[in-house]
């Protein structure tokens, strides 16, 4: 088992993460990837750059919903007003993102992390649009208390763009967005299920 490790998640780099995931899968013969929330993209994106190798793969994807893409017409039409940092701020707290952890001079880094981090997962679930992954297994966890997932019913057939066969839901009652801090112990036992 395998986890990205940093001092500080603020440094994490996404181009740099893909490539010292792959460098460490590439080494595995038997390999589950799982993501949370906005590392969706970059899951997506490594497994594909391992595709062609010969490895057992398993996919697990926590707190995620794609956004359906817009029309060039429609992003003319309705233009997105980024989120000032008080509404950001109030919307993850909404979430259960617990600032009292966050000392106060860290707390514009944090925002701005969480708005790379969007843009980031964003820009890949676009560029992956269509490219379907084939005879791999997926499993998509949310907590049916999660403000991102306002409408379970739309994870099928939004993630549907990306898999060749439907997503297994595993729905954590009472959860919100953070429940892989807060449910630890049962996402470890749905992780640990996909790979049998």
């Amino acid at each position: 088992m395998y986890s990205l490790k940093y001092a500080n998640w603020i440094d994490i780099d996404f181009n740099t993460a893909m490539k010292e995931i792959s460098g460490i899968v590439e080494a595995s013969d038997r390999v589950l990837l799982y993501s949370h929330c906005g590392g969706s993209g970059m899951l997506l994106k490594v497994f594909h750059n391992l595709q062609e190798k010969e490895k057992v793969m398993y996919l697990t994807i926590g707190a995620s919903l794609p956004k359906k893409p817009k029309t060039v017409l429609q992003k003319m039409r309705s233009p997105k007003k980024p989120a000032t940092d008080e509404q950001l701020k109030l919307s993850l707290a909404h979430a259960g993102f617990l600032w009292d952890d966050v000392p106060d001079e860290m707390e514009q880094d944090v925002l701005d992390q969480f708005r790379k981090d969007a843009e980031s997962c964003n820009k890949d679930l676009e560029d992956l649009y269509g490219t379907l992954v084939k005879d791999t297994p997926c499993t998509v966890v949310v907590g049916d208390a999660d403000p991102d997932i306002p409408v379970i019913e739309e994870l099928q057939p939004r993630w549907s763009h990306y898999f060749e066969h439907p997503i297994e839901l595993t729905v954590l009652h009472g959860a919100n967005h953070y429940f892989h801090k807060e449910r630890a112990v049962e996402l470890a036992e749905i992780i640990g299920r996909c790979c049998k």
